[in-house]
């Protein structure tokens, strides 16, 4: 049986880092017209910052990720949603 983060261990010899970045509700142009007034401020409860996230926060989130700054860092899952997971 292949353990959690197989993957980052087995690629992290050949200097490839794998992570992922996982958003929660992103207030995109599609989400704001097409999600009712209420559904929008359901999800944006469920969030400890009681907002939606913007497209350019999951961004800039994912670049740092990808860049040098972020070297060392291999095999978890950054939560970029306002602190819903925490809630």
């Amino acid at each position: 049986m292949r353990q959690r983060g197989w993957p980052a261990v087995c690629y992290a010899e050949k200097n490839i880092r794998i992570n992922v970045v996982a958003s929660g509700a992103i207030a995109t142009e599609a989400s704001k017209a097409l999600l009712s007034h209420e559904l929008k401020s359901e999800l944006s409860a469920k969030s400890a910052m009681q907002r939606m996230s913007e497209p350019e926060e999951i961004v800039r989130a994912s670049l740092w990720l990808c860049s040098d700054e972020a070297c060392d860092i291999t095999g978890v899952t950054l939560p970029v949603d306002g602190g819903m997971a925490v809630k």
